[in-house]
Order: structure tokens, then sequence, then C-alpha cells
């Protein structure tokens, strides 16, 4: 059992470091950004079927969001709510989990993953925070999304990608009171029903 979580946290740390490595110091973040919307399209046709591999080696790509995480309603086009997550400080999260909401077999997963880092200091770059308020977003087929949210450990810190997949300190509440204070008073705010 130790061994098993020993391997989880050495695997993820030098995964997440490799994909810090690559999208925040080679890319300078550049590839997460609204105009990047291949990711979402990328992330829906891969995860699923990476998911059952991944849960024999104790991990996960897929995983389902639950009521409490859910913030509110918008009506907008998606790319105004992502042009308006990023505007509001928030990166891609292409390490997420593919979330799904209701029964899994009916294929209802998020469209689009955004997460906000703030490291609140000089000597740690916001993107190796060690906190995020992640985003995700359901397309209700009707012109509305919905914005679901938690905050938790970052999944782009290495030292600390086995608390973000195992949910250590994860907090709805928080996650979702983020979400709406970053819609009030914002031109964005005539969008949320």
């Amino acid at each position: 059992m130790i061994d098993d979580i020993l391997f989880q946290q050495v695997a993820l740390g030098i995964a997440v470091f490799a994909a810090f490595y690559v999208f925040y110091y080679v890319f300078d973040g550049a590839l997460l950004g609204p105009e990047h919307s291949y990711w979402n399209g990328f992330r829906a046709a891969v995860l699923p079927s990476l998911d059952g591999k991944a849960r024999e080696l104790g991990l996960f790509t897929v995983n389902r969001a639950v009521s409490a995480e859910y913030a509110c309603t918008v009506k907008a086009p998606l790319e105004e709510i992502e042009t308006f997550l990023h505007e509001a400080g928030y990166d891609r999260n292409v390490l997420a989990g593919l979330k799904y909401r209701g029964d899994r077999a009916d294929e209802d997963y998020e469209v689009t993953s955004w997460a906000k880092r703030v490291s609140g200091s000089p000597l740690i770059p916001d993107a190796l925070a060690f906190w995020q308020t992640h985003v995700w977003v359901f397309d209700n087929q009707d012109g509305t999304f919905d914005l679901y949210a938690h905050y938790e450990y970052s999944s782009m810190n290495p030292t600390i990608a086995y608390q973000h997949l195992r949910a250590i300190g994860m907090d709805r509440e928080r996650g979702v009171k983020e979400i709406k204070q970053d819609l009030i008073g914002d031109p964005f705010t005539h969008y949320v029903l």
C-alpha cells in the first residue's frame, strides 16, 4: 500500500513537472488561452478512453461533478465564457479529469475546464500556486451553460499532485463562492441567469 502511494506521488510529480515545464516555460502559458479551444475536443475524445487503464493504476481521467459544485447558469456563447474566464485570471485546465454529470453512460461531459491559481508570493509564480479554483462548464443544449467549481490543491504544482488527485482539502463551497465573486460587478454579470 505504501509503495503504491509512493509510486503515485513520484510518478504524478514527474508528470506534472513535465506538463508545467512545457505549458509555462517552453510556451509561456500561450497554449492555455481562449483561442486554444482545440483542448476541449481533445480532452473529450481522449480522456474517456484512458480512464479504464488509469483506474487500474489507482488514478482516473474521468470523474463525476456533484450538485454542490454547481455555481450558476449563464446565457452566452461558449467563446465569450472562455474569454471572460481567461480575462478573470483563469487558464485552461488541461490536466484536469474530464467531468460528467448524471449517469456516465449519458456522456454529458463538460465542454471546457479552467483554473485560477494565485500564489500570493513574489517568489512563487502563480502557475505553481498551492491552491486553485477549478471551474468547468456544461452545455445545456439550449444556449445556456452551467458553471461548476471547487477550490482544491493545484493540478499544476508537482509537489502536491498527489493531494490534488486524491481531493485532499477540496472545498466545493469556496470554489462556488469564488467563481460567483469573479462574476459580480463584471460586464459579464448580465449573462448570469
